[in-house]
């Protein structure tokens, strides 16, 4: 079993972030503007989790005021790594500039190191780019496929899981 400390801490934190995001994009915006606060999810093998771990973090340090990493969930074969970070800049606009540019490094980190850009909710309009690197070019057709099949219209939330079909989606490229 493991320390009942373990578990005590995890209580003790386990809604930190939920403060810090108030706190900072709330309505007093207490770092002012130019402050943007996101958490970025992803996935990887046992074997992989270090460096995974390791090049994120190292594009999270590099880029912004401060960042922290948790396993979200852990699962047999691996675990997700939930990253938290505040960027600031001059203002919003430059600052979402460096928003963007910070996820997209960031996901070319974590596929680098052999982690996964999904996680338990998925791919999703932000990483949808990142679709066929992650999963293979075979599968992404094979799901375009299907999607054809059942949404020829392409009505169903269009963009959040391939990113070329239906209306645009935003992703980390910053265009929507």
């Amino acid at each position: 079993l493991a320390d009942a400390a373990i578990g005590q801490r995890w209580w003790d934190h386990r809604l930190d972030a939920v403060r810090t995001f108030e706190e900072i994009m709330g309505p007093s915006r207490s770092m002012g503007s130019g402050v943007i606060l996101d958490t970025l999810e992803v996935s990887a093998l046992w074997s992989d989790i270090e460096a995974v771990h390791a090049e994120v973090s190292a594009v999270l340090e590099r880029e912004s005021e401060r960042s922290g990493c948790h396993f979200s969930h852990v699962y047999v074969t691996g675990a997700a790594l939930y990253f938290t970070f505040i960027l600031r800049d001059l203002d919003d606009v430059v600052v979402e500039d460096r928003y963007w540019r910070t996820w997209r490094d960031a996901m070319e980190a974590c596929r680098a190191a052999g982690g996964s850009v999904a996680h338990h909710h998925g791919m999703g309009r932000l990483k949808a780019s990142f679709l066929a690197e992650d999963i293979g070019q075979p599968a992404v057709d094979l799901i375009t496929r299907i999607q054809a099949a059942l949404d020829p219209a392409g009505v169903l939330n269009p963009g959040a899981l391939l990113a070329s079909r239906g209306r645009g989606s935003a992703g980390v490229d910053g265009v929507s």
